[in-house]
């Protein structure tokens, strides 16, 4: 296992391991850069990313050689001009995630990789139960900002071999909301790399690669 669904640092040390340090990347949504920053602290040498917002363009060139300002359902590269596409927490905010899986998959070469991570639609759930059993005090409010959808890890591995990926390595992200702690006690084993509870984590994490 490539353990892709670590912290950042980590799984951009793990996506060099799979395409080599002078891969073009495309970061898409970047933020103000610090998915940037991880790549460029695992040594990536060629980094262009996009984001929507035009303070996080200008705070993310710190971090990249090129960024520009873009949305994902369209994306201003040429075809097949990466070998590697990320997007960190990006698709549930998406109003047309086919649309935006599809463009990271055209800018791709043929046997390109895509890491995705996205939230996961059981954290919505569990933690709407959770609140059923702690003081509003502990209530966890999700951010104020658009969101189009959650999905659940069965969605989001469809979503992206529909748009003709191959999917490599799905894995959790942060464990699972409710009971974590004594899930991992019991099976001796991290929630985010069990078979079966990685499907209910906060969010996940997909490696994929364009045949």
């Amino acid at each position: 296992a490539l353990g892709l669904g670590s912290a950042p640092m980590k799984a951009a040390a793990k996506l060099r391991g799979v395409v080599g340090p002078q891969a073009r990347v495309l970061e898409a949504g970047c933020g103000s850069g610090g998915f940037c920053r991880a790549l460029r602290g695992a040594g990536f040498k060629n980094i262009t990313a996009f984001d929507i917002a035009e303070k996080n363009v200008a705070a993310a060139a710190a971090h990249a050689d090129k960024v520009f300002r873009g949305d994902c359902e369209h994306i201003e590269a040429e075809t097949g001009a990466y070998d590697l596409a990320v997007a960190i927490t990006v698709l549930e905010h998406a109003m047309e995630p086919e649309a935006a899986v599809g463009e990271l998959f055209r800018v791709l070469k043929p046997g390109g990789y895509v890491y995705l991570t996205t939230d996961n639609s059981w954290w919505q759930t569990l933690m709407t139960l959770k609140k059923f059993v702690t003081p509003p005090s502990r209530w966890y409010n999700r951010l104020a900002q658009p969101i189009d959808g959650d999905f659940t890890t069965w969605e989001f591995c469809r979503l992206v071999s529909k748009a003709g990926f191959m999917p490599v390595e799905l894995l959790g992200i942060g464990g699972v909301p409710v009971g974590n702690r004594l899930f991992e006690w019991c099976l001796g084993t991290p929630t985010t790399a069990h078979p079966i509870l990685k499907h209910f984590t906060t969010r996940m994490a997909l490696l994929a690669r364009k045949p």
